[in-house]
């Protein structure tokens, strides 16, 4: 009896230091919903418009709007500006996005929505049989973009005798984004020392990575190391083009006597714009 017991004890020990080894692999198809640089997407449902409209005839765009990132959009704006008033009247020039939710795993490729807009030819040019009407759909709404990661935070910066920590200061690249248009790409950390405490900084590298533009400035809600607030150089800051942006902050920590890994997290909203252009020709009357 006490044979069969030491037995099944030995059993239970080596499968619970099994299940602490294992370490779990990504799932083949498995979705990350904070990853990738997209946002609002926005394309033209085939042939709304068509490309070629009759004169005093009336049409529809139509558009396709899906959130492709993993944030909510709510109250977003979509415009049709461009038609010349003389020869297009439009039923309306704008409509909200009410709600779009981000991917979730309710929503595993982003909440979708169609939107049409009714316009009507009046008129073309005098004396053409046909002419070239241009449009643009400009699309706004508020977005954000969250960043959440594990640092090092070490005493030991200027130790020459190599030890076995549990981690080690060095700069973190995001190549792959957070899920939203702006993205930070990498993020690079420095510790001082003080007296008694460390002064550890960080500078985040901040891109637009998606197809549209960044509206006005973007807002530095939250930096946190842990549970701490983290100060940076700036409260907001702006993002034109393609260029990359740095952001510095910094932070005292307790120096402690050992590396620990830390969680750190930012939070940064914006508004972001995207822009669609588009040609039909309004064809007169023949004879």
């Amino acid at each position: 009896m006490k044979k069969e017991i030491l037995a099944i004890a030995v059993l239970v020990v080596v499968l619970i230091s099994a299940g602490c080894g294992m370490r779990r692999e990504p799932v083949v198809g498995e979705i990350v919903y904070h990853e990738g640089t997209e946002g609002l997407d926005v394309n033209l449902i085939k042939n709304l418009p068509p490309d070629k409209v009759w004169k005093g005839n009336e049409f529809i765009i139509g558009l396709e709007l899906r959130n492709k990132g993993a944030y909510n959009i709510e109250d977003g704006i979509v415009k049709i500006s461009g038609f010349d008033p003389r020869y297009i009247e439009p039923d309306e020039e704008e409509q909200v996005i009410e709600f779009l939710a981000g991917k979730s795993p309710g929503y595993p490729e982003g909440d979708y929505m169609v939107m049409n807009f009714n316009e009507k030819n009046i008129d073309i040019p005098k004396g053409a049989g046909e002419y070239e009407a241009a449009f643009t759909v400009n699309a706004e709404y508020d977005y954000k973009t969250e960043v959440s990661t594990v640092v090092c935070v070490s005493p030991k910066i200027f130790s020459i005798v190599k030890t076995r920590d549990v981690c080690e200061v060095k700069a973190v690249s995001m190549p792959r984004g957070q899920g939203a248009p702006v993205a930070i790409t990498q993020i690079e950390e420095s510790i001082t020392p003080l007296d008694r405490d460390l002064r550890v900084e960080f500078i985040f590298y901040v891109a637009n990575k998606g197809d549209g533009e960044v509206k006005g400035n973007i807002d530095i809600d939250s930096v946190k190391l842990s549970e701490q607030p983290i100060e940076c150089d700036v409260k907001q800051f702006d993002l034109k083009g393609r260029d990359e942006k740095k952001i510095h902050c910094s932070v005292i920590v307790d120096r402690g006597i050992s590396a620990r890994k830390v969680p750190l997290r930012a939070e940064f909203s914006y508004r972001y714009k995207l822009t669609l252009d588009k040609k039909i020709k309004v064809l007169g009357f023949i004879g």
